[in-house]
Parts: structure tokens; sequence; C-alpha cells
């Protein structure tokens, strides 16, 4: 026996409607429908094996899935990150100086699955092994989309995610820590690789 929920997350122009299993008891939640736009979080039923969803959309209409459906899995991994006060190179070569505005730029991958139109990220800091005020923190441009096989380009500003640190990060020696998805709102089971 299963609980079945839907999940509708709207950020910036994007929806990644979604259906949820999760047994009862021991388990994990998995996604078993994505990228559903229009869903309709009120109208979920079961019958005869089969979960029935509706969408109220261009694409309105009333859906089913076995209640054994397949988990759709992806695979987001967190690829590089930059640390800048001015024009940065590729090799991350240009000198940081204390207590003048800094900024992260942060990229990932998504190496499997299905489109994934609302990944959201955080950027941890810590000192001496310690977390610093206000961490982690949330990126100034919100959720970005991932696809399998896409790539980022650095000249495009929204092609990762950007973060501003406060003032207090900019001195001594900081540790930096980028994870893709924090919250697991996807299904993924390599896990490993989201954090950089």
């Amino acid at each position: 026996t299963s609980l079945f929920w839907t999940e509708s997350l709207g950020i910036q122009g994007r929806t990644d409607g979604k259906i949820k299993r999760k047994p009862l008891g021991d388990g994990n939640p998995v996604d078993i429908a994505v990228n559903q736009t229009g869903i309709d979080t009120r109208r979920l039923r079961i019958a005869n094996d089969t979960l029935y969803f509706a969408r109220t959309n261009a694409e309105t209409g009333i859906y089913s899935l076995p209640l054994n459906a397949s988990a759709i899995v992806r695979d987001l991994a967190a690829d590089s990150l930059e640390v800048t006060q001015a024009i940065q190179n590729l090799a991350n070569q240009a000198p940081l100086a204390a207590n003048k505005p800094t900024y992260v730029r942060a990229y990932a991958k998504q190496l499997s699955g299905p489109n994934t139109p609302s990944v959201d990220a955080r950027l941890v800091g810590t000192r001496n092994g310690l977390a610093l005020p206000g961490s982690p923190l949330a990126p100034l441009n919100g959720t970005r989309a991932l696809t399998t096989g896409g790539s980022y380009d650095r000249a495009r500003l929204n092609d990762g995610w950007l973060f501003h640190l406060p003032g207090s990060w900019t001195t001594g020696n900081v540790t930096l820590q980028f994870e893709v998805d924090p919250h697991h709102s996807h299904t993924d089971n390599a896990l490993g690789n989201n954090t950089l």
C-alpha cells in the first residue's frame, strides 16, 4: 500500500507538476509522473489498480497511471563554481580581496532522466568547520531548468545559480560547498554527485 500526492512547482514562469508515491512505512518518495503542467492538485483518484489525475491547461483531460508505475529517476550533478569580484577567467586566477563585494556562480548538469524545469540549489559556507552566519545561501536568481545532455555558457548569467556572499564571508579562509536539489525535490538515486 502506498500514499500518492501531487506537487505543482511554479517558479519563474516554469511549472513542474508531478505525482509522487511513497510506500506506507519505510521507503522514500519517488516521482511517477513529471512535467505535468496544469496538474489539478485537487483531483487524484484510485480505482482498479489505476491512479487517475486531471490536467487543466491546454491539454485538459483525465490521465491515468498504474499504481505500480516505474519511478522516474534523474541524475543531477554539481559541476563547477567560480568566485568573483570582477571579471574572472576560466581558471579562477583573478585574486580576491577581503571586504569587497563577492559573488559565486555555480553550475550543474543533468546526466540522465527527463527534463527538470525547476531545480533549486544552495551555497553552504563554513570557517574552521563551523557554519557562517546566514548559511546556507539561496541563489539570487532562483531555480533553473536542466536537461539531459544540456550544457551551460558562462556568458549567460542565468545558465547557473548566482550567490552574493555576505561581508562576513569575505575575510579569512572560507570553505564553500555548492548543493544541487538540496531538498531532494526530484528523484535522484546518485546523490553523491549533487555536492561540490
